[in-house]
């Protein structure tokens, strides 16, 4: 396994806007171990008061965070995942170049991160601190950004691949059958997977390839290939799965003679059906033989561990002509051996190498991107609005319940001297005073809703300091009581 020096500090990452940017949880300048394990110093905390909600709380690893060989122990499956934080109401995002973990913090402790972090770290097998330099977290209107992003697959290694907001989907779908309640994430993601379908459809991002795709086009150029690329020559694809169709695909489209491998002969044989006359199918077993006939191999199996081992290889070189061997392995876990790379006569290409074989091209599509950031930004400001007025429902409804409250307890007080009213003058009494006091609260309503939605910290609270709610609440009570 090749190994890579930790830095103490991650770097930013790449292709966010500058207003996204924030530096992960590695340890920054100023800042001890202590202090960024127990979250103290990783954003500012506004004052809690009794109407507080929350926020979004996103903690993981990436492509542009950790390496591959780190990324591959972080393959998670979900359901033994959920064992680890039975008690945390959350969403676990893994692909072959992300796991995040998307959980509700309430605002009142800073455990959750540390406790997510460490969780992760042990589900890899590393020690909290040897993770680390790894791993990000983001908090807030950050949070909603980056999923935001990740959702529109401006976050991707290739930008804009099509598969990612449905594997987000699927994520919300496990939540829900594991969680009876997951909100306010649910509604998070449900608005940033909406978000996400528009903005690809908005912008060419939608029309952009898989990841699997893209691989098979970038490696077309490079040099071990003939100039006609892969055009005529015999490629495997081994597996049969969603990632596995798209190469294949890919594959075909350049002119290339495809064989499909699986474990199970089943799955190879509808895939190569479902790719034409063109493409074969054939068992695992016969993997040596293709290896040294063929010049390209796929790797895209959902296995666990390697299912191409050094010795396989070394011993399909041996049979070769001079020809160079190109193995791509867009697996997560790796299914080829990191050894394999020291081999002569061999090209191993695997997620860490496609992020330098896939850059952005910046000429042809700096316009569309920007068009997309720009929207994501604007999807991930209209989702935080969201949420704070809804942070603000129940400070409104308490406000209404008081006024309510006390012009039921004046009417009490008023019993006597209303005594001699007719049933039609009392109920035009009480329509009165319920009129009355409806006009006084929608201000104060008003003022509450449009708090919420202002962008600044303070406005909700200063609203809230005005009408003193939990003050006019105990007040109520007394009055209650004295009468």
């Amino acid at each position: 396994m090749r190994t890579r020096e930790v830095p103490h500090r991650v770097h930013v990452v790449s292709r966010m806007p500058r207003e996204a940017l924030r530096t992960t949880v590695g340890r920054p300048e100023g800042r001890s171990v202590q202090d960024v394990r127990s979250g103290r110093g990783q954003h500012v905390v506004t004052r809690l008061n009794a109407w507080s909600a929350g926020a979004l709380l996103a903690v993981g690893v990436n492509h542009h965070t950790a390496p591959v060989e780190v990324r591959e122990r972080l393959a998670l499956d979900p359901a033994v995942w959920r064992d680890r934080v039975p008690d945390i109401p959350h969403l676990l995002l893994s692909t072959c170049n992300r796991t995040e973990v998307y959980a509700w913090d309430d605002g009142r402790s800073s455990a959750t991160a540390s406790r997510l972090a460490e969780a992760l770290a042990a589900a890899a097998g590393y020690s909290s601190m040897t993770l680390l330099p790894h791993l990000f977290v983001r908090y807030a209107n950050d949070a909603i950004l980056h999923l935001v992003r990740v959702a529109t697959g401006l976050d991707s290694l290739v930008v804009g691949e099509e598969q990612i907001l449905g594997q987000l989907r699927s994520s919300l779908r496990l939540a829900h059958e594991h969680e009876t309640s997951i909100a306010p994430l649910d509604g998070v993601v449900s608005r940033v997977l909406e978000a996400g379908r528009r903005i690809r459809t908005r912008t060419m991002l939608g029309r952009r390839p898989s990841l699997a795709s893209a691989a098979v086009f970038a490696v077309q150029g490079v040099p071990e290939l003939p100039d006609t690329g892969l055009a005529g020559l015999q490629s495997t694809v081994l597996g049969a799965g969603a990632m596995a169709r798209s190469a294949a695909q890919a594959l075909v489209a350049a002119g290339s003679r495809v064989s499909i491998v699986n474990r199970t002969l089943e799955h190879a044989e509808r895939l190569a059906i479902e790719l034409g006359h063109t493409a074969r199918f054939a068992a695992l077993e016969t993997l040596p033989e293709l290896l040294a006939s063929g010049s390209v191999l796929v790797a895209a199996t959902r296995s666990q561990r390697p299912v191409l081992d050094v010795a396989t290889v070394r011993a399909a070189v041996g049979r070769r002509d001079t020809a160079p061997l190109i193995l791509l392995d867009v697996s997560l876990p790796r299914n080829i051996e990191p050894a394999v790379r020291a081999l002569p006569g061999v090209r191993l290409i695997d997620l860490d190498d496609l992020e330098q074989l896939c850059p952005v091209d910046v000429a042809m599509r700096q316009a569309e991107i920007e068009q997309a950031e720009l929207l994501a930004a604007q999807a991930a400001q209209s989702i935080a609005r969201w949420l704070r007025v809804r942070a603000m429902s129940p400070a409104i409804v308490e406000l209404r319940k008081q006024g309510h409250a006390i012009r039921s307890l004046e009417l009490e007080r008023a019993a006597q001297q209303l005594a001699g009213l007719t049933p039609e003058q009392f109920s035009a009494v009480d329509h009165l005073t319920e009129a009355i006091v409806n006009k006084l609260l929608h201000g104060p309503t008003v003022a509450l809703r449009e708090a919420a939605g202002s962008t600044s910290p303070d406005s909700s609270q200063r609203v809230l300091d005005v009408l003193r709610l939990d003050q006019a609440r105990h007040v109520r009570r007394s009055d209650r009581r004295g009468y």
